[in-house]
């Protein structure tokens, strides 16, 4: 049933009959708690959408009838961000949205210089971005400083963030750390679209 289990269970087999028992159950010792230490790295991303006439906010790539909605980008986020991971979260965080954010901003800075405005186009076709973090199971100090630094960049591209978070232990981390965007925060993506919606 699963293929990373039958993986460890094959390696150990093996190292039993061809070495020992003990060395067959260290390897699958090792084996286990690397996969456990690998799936505690990795999360999982994925944008939402709207299915019509509910409050469900679904993955768009596995449901058909949800929808994106115009000019709003809402990216769910499963999974733990910590000092080993929050590099890949921003580089897959900017992925999944199919933004280079090195790029924008640096035209940002020089986009009066013509040579750069013809040379570069802009992938960034939302001005609201929600990030749901209510399956967010952990967030270290670092990692609260790296998501507000991602807060300002969008910022400075004229993109309003904000952030569905409904664990009260990850409200209680970001207060400890003296999270300067607490304003952002909204109990649901409903919540976060209301106050978009007031916006216009």
């Amino acid at each position: 049933r699963s293929a990373i289990d039958g993986f460890i269970w094959m390696v150990t087999f093996l190292t039993v009959i061809l070495f020992s028992i003990d060395g067959g159950l260290l390897v699958g010792m090792i084996l286990s708690m690397l996969l456990l230490i690998y799936n505690g790295l990795s999360g999982n991303l994925s944008i939402l959408g709207n299915v019509n006439g509910t409050d469900l906010f679904l993955d768009v790539e596995n449901f058909k009838k949800a929808n994106e909605i115009p000019g709003i980008k809402i990216v769910q986020y499963s999974g733990t961000i910590n000092f080993a991971s929050k590099t890949s979260f921003k580089s897959k965080f900017c992925d999944k949205l199919g933004v280079n954010l090195l790029k924008e901003l640096k035209y940002l800075e020089v986009k009066n210089d013509i040579k750069v405005s013809k040379s570069f186009t802009s992938n960034i076709n939302f001005k609201n971005l929600i990030i749901d973090f209510s399956a967010l199971t952990n967030i270290d100090a670092s990692s609260v400083n790296m998501l507000s630094e991602l807060i300002k960049d969008f910022q400075k591209l004229n993109v309003k963030v904000f952030l569905v978070c409904n664990s009260p232990q990850i409200y209680g981390i970001l207060i400890k750390n003296e999270f300067s965007f607490m304003k952002t925060l909204f109990l649901s993506i409903k919540d976060a679209n209301s106050q978009i919606s007031k916006q216009y």
